[in-house]
């Protein structure tokens, strides 16, 4: 499929969960390490190419044509009043370069992050699906250190309960 209209929920769920699966068997080593959230991400990335085969699968990809995406969102880091927009690099992006074909992003963090960066990914989630219209995002939660074996956790937005 290279018309992402035509993914179901269904669909990402079962390519995101066999690209979870495949990692999990292959990449251990990182997460019992607690490499870096970008090494993880890279190599999950690997996983989702090999799943949506049709579409280009990115990691930190911030540009909308040559144009650099941007949300106005306020940034936790700014301060409170801070409405301007700002570039976004979202850890992973399923779509279609050169279009405005933008299946699922996808932000990825740690069991050894803070929660308060989860609470400005899922902001950063739901802007991307109503003002950079993704059809859909995905959180996930890599479990590291001695949690390492856990499966990660995952959530859908808008939210559902899948994978």
């Amino acid at each position: 499929m290279t018309n992402v209209n035509e993914f179901t929920s269904d669909d990402i769920n079962e390519r995101v969960t066999k690209s979870i699966d495949k990692f999990m068997k292959n990449e251990w080593k990182l997460l019992k390490v607690d490499a870096h959230e970008r090494s993880i991400t890279h190599r999950f990335a690997i996983y989702l190419q090999e799943n949506f085969t049709k579409l280009d699968v990115d990691c930190e990809y911030n540009r909308g044509g040559i144009i650099p995406k941007v949300l106005n969102i306020p940034i936790s880091s700014s301060t409170t009043d801070d409405t301007q927009a700002k570039t976004v690099f979202p850890d992973i992006i399923i779509h279609k370069r050169g279009t405005n074909k933008n299946l699922l992003v996808i932000e990825a963090k740690k069991s050894s992050s803070r929660s308060s960066e989860a609470r400005l990914d899922e902001e950063k989630l739901n802007a991307y699906i109503t003002q950079l219209h993704y059809r859909f995002g995905l959180f996930i939660k890599f479990n590291v250190g001695t949690e390492y074996r856990k499966r990660p956790e995952v959530w859908f937005y808008p939210r559902t309960n899948r994978a």
